[in-house]
Order: structure tokens, then C-alpha cells, then sequence
């Protein structure tokens, strides 16, 4: 067999289920969009606005003017091993 010939079969045939599926996606899509026109849309009579006031607490106004002068580090210090003396006899 040539190979440039089955080349170009798979190539149609890949070109052919590619068409196919345009096609059935276009055909479901048609068919559908009437059901979204009889949606209904709301629109609202104001503009949203977003009205919120900013308030800080006075407590916690009050703990960060504290300032601390030695903070204690995110991680502890690890403690230094010392080996342990076995008081196993030895031979």
C-alpha cells in the first residue's frame, strides 16, 4: 500500500468526523436556544451599591498599640542532645 494514500484516507476521515461533530453541536444548539429566550431576566429597578462601614473594634485599637519588646521566635530553639552514658557492663 502507499502510504501517502492512507495518509490522505485518514486525514479525509478525520476532516469528516470533525464536520460531523459541528454539525450535531450547531443542530443542539439551534434547538435549544428557544428555550433561552422564554427565560426571564430580571432587571433591577437601582443600581447595587455596596454600603459598608469600616469600624475597628477599640479592643483590639487597644492590644496593638502594645508593642513587645522580645517576641518569642515562630519555631523553639531545639535543645542540644547529649549522648546518653550506658551503665551496660562491657566486655
Amino acid at each position: 500500500m502507499n502510504p501517502e494514500k492512507t495518509l490522505q484516507k485518514v486525514r479525509v476521515s478525520f476532516l469528516r468526523g470533525w464536520l460531523v461533530s459541528f454539525a450535531l453541536h450547531g443542530l443542539l444548539i439551534v434547538s435549544l436556544s428557544p428555550l433561552f429566550r422564554h427565560s426571564l431576566t430580571t432587571f433591577p429597578k437601582e443600581p447595587f451599591h455596596l454600603d459598608v462601614m469600616l469600624v475597628q473594634s477599640t479592643q483590639i485599637a487597644d492590644k496593638s498599640s502594645h508593642i513587645i519588646d522580645n517576641p518569642k521566635p515562630a519555631i523553639p530553639e531545639q535543645p542540644v542532645r547529649t549522648p546518653a552514658i550506658s551503665h551496660a557492663k562491657r566486655t
